[in-house]
């Protein structure tokens, strides 16, 4: 009977946590609902801003308008896509580099989680897209390994 009575035991302590738990997030989030609801949204401010998911809200734009009319972006936007690959947050790097391979058909050697020496060397053969989007891609694509 007592080996029965242990697993119970064990179910009853993590449904008592449970509800403890789940009270403190409800009462967390009802709290701060007025804080999170004024100002400016977290997402505001494009390729300019800090935060990480205004900044992939702002690559999806890029590549929502680029679907729509297969218009070559802005000199803005590019701008704004390539910088993105420097992001030190992955989701935008990847973001990025994903919305310039459909833009373009090329990655110009990026890869979105390689060592920062060979990102940035592949950076460096965006930088001319930017200024002329119908500029061939440079052919050196050597690589630091290791």
């Amino acid at each position: 009977m007592s080996e029965r009575r242990i697993p119970l035991l064990a179910v009853e302590r993590f449904a008592r946590h449970t509800v403890v738990l789940a009270a403190f997030a409800t009462a967390t989030s009802a709290a701060l609902l007025p804080i999170v609801g004024c100002g400016a949204s977290a997402r505001a401010g494009g390729f300019d801003s800090a935060v990480p998911g205004a900044r992939i809200d702002a690559i999806q734009t890029v590549l929502d308008d680029w679907r729509a009319t297969h218009q070559v972006p802005s000199e803005t936007n590019r701008m704004g896509l390539v910088e993105s690959l420097r992001s030190s947050d992955c989701l935008v790097r990847f973001a990025a580099i994903g919305t310039l391979k459909e833009i373009t058909g090329e990655t110009r050697g990026y890869v979105y989680d390689d060592l920062p020496t060979n990102r940035l060397l592949a950076i460096d053969r965006w930088a001319s897209w930017v200024t002329d989007p119908n500029a061939p891609a440079p052919t050196d694509t050597s690589e630091i390994r290791g």
